[in-house]
């Protein structure tokens, strides 16, 4: 993780593949998974969510399996993965997955569990926004603003995400009426479309180096 959070993702790709190639042999090793999605978030922030999704695809049934489906772990796999979604333009999906974590999340014990419930409604926001149900992005930001008042930076990019639902609802009613209005915040603002920038800026988030901020458990070797 020390060559992801350096920017150096390309190395942190080859280097965590080949950690999960070493440590597959053994059918529940932990670090297996937790390599591959190193390797899924540096594939992503290389521009390449496509592949980005594919590993997680292949990953999440295994986190399941060696985690449970209801871990942090395997949650905070599922966030990433809606991530990628929302990069690839596939708002509809990244709402109702992270909805999905959100849900689980919120019924779930554990220190870890609150920080996971939050990053997954701030990408809900996010995608209820790209897919211009502006008033559902706010009134979600708003109680997720109401939950969380921790002054750290879940709140911050919740607060960005009641900004850019507040933003996109003023840019729709300014069109003209003689225009058809978009049907995403893309249209109208493209500085927040994930689709014209990397995930990491067009999605505010902790940094994905631990979890959403939920460091990894991972079990002796």
């Amino acid at each position: 993780m020390t060559l992801y959070q350096a920017g150096r993702y390309a190395e942190a790709e080859a280097e965590a593949r080949s950690v999960a190639a070493a440590r597959s042999r053994s059918r529940n090793d932990t670090y297996a998974p937790l390599a591959l999605g190193i390797a899924a978030l540096a594939a992503g922030a290389q521009g390449r969510h496509a592949d980005a999704v594919t590993t997680y695809d292949a990953l999440l049934p295994v986190a399941g399996r060696i985690f449970g489906a209801e871990h942090p772990q395997t949650l905070k796999l599922r966030s990433d993965r809606a991530q990628a979604l929302t990069s690839l333009a596939r708002h509809a999906e990244c709402e109702a997955e992270c909805a999905a974590v959100a849900r689980i999340a919120a019924r779930g014990t554990g220190p870890d569990m609150p920080l996971i419930a939050t990053a997954a409604r701030n990408g809900q926001i996010y995608a209820l926004t790209a897919l211009g149900r502006h008033p559902q992005a706010e009134a979600l930001a708003r109680e997720a603003l109401a939950a969380h008042r921790a002054p750290d930076r879940f709140t911050l990019v919740l607060r960005l995400g009641l900004a850019r639902s507040l933003n996109s609802r003023t840019a729709t009613r300014s069109l003209s009426p003689r225009r058809s209005a978009p049907t995403s915040c893309a249209s109208v603002c493209p500085q927040s479309s994930a689709a014209r920038k990397p995930a990491s800026s067009s999605w505010p988030r902790p940094p994905p180096s631990s979890a959403w901020g939920v460091a990894p458990r991972q079990a002796p070797a």
